[in-house]
């Protein structure tokens, strides 16, 4: 009993990472196609890893500005929150950059809302 739920728990922490990077994913695009900001972002399989590159005043400058910012998290592995929470800060910092530069995000449709994940333990 307890081996079926910790198997569904983990297929759903499976599925809320891989929404949260198909989001992520999203809002790079909505940033880079909308402001000077430019944002990378993929998933790199072989290694279960996200990155998220963020050029603040867009890639062509990189050189002059030297300025970048680099977020990795692994995504896989063991069925734990840790994962999650990290691609909820990446989302969030994505969030806040649309904020910053006025771009208007309601035109996605899905919701930008930030969902909690708890984990309890009974015992």
């Amino acid at each position: 009993m307890e081996d079926n739920r910790q198997d569904s728990m983990h297929k759903d922490i499976t599925l809320q990472r891989a929404k949260l990077a198909g989001e992520i994913t999203t809002l790079a695009a909505l940033i880079t196609n909308s402001c000077d900001t430019d944002v990378f972002a993929g998933y790199s399989g072989h290694v279960d890893t996200f990155r998220v590159k963020i050029y603040p005043e867009g890639w062509r400058t990189r050189c002059k500005a030297n300025e970048e910012i680099t977020i990795e998290c692994r995504i896989g592995g063991e069925c734990d929150s840790f994962s999650l929470i990290d691609l909820y800060k990446i989302k969030r910092q994505l969030v806040q950059i649309l904020k910053d530069k006025n771009v208007d995000y309601d035109r996605l449709d899905y919701t930008t809302e930030t969902v909690t994940y708890k984990k309890y333990y009974l015992g």
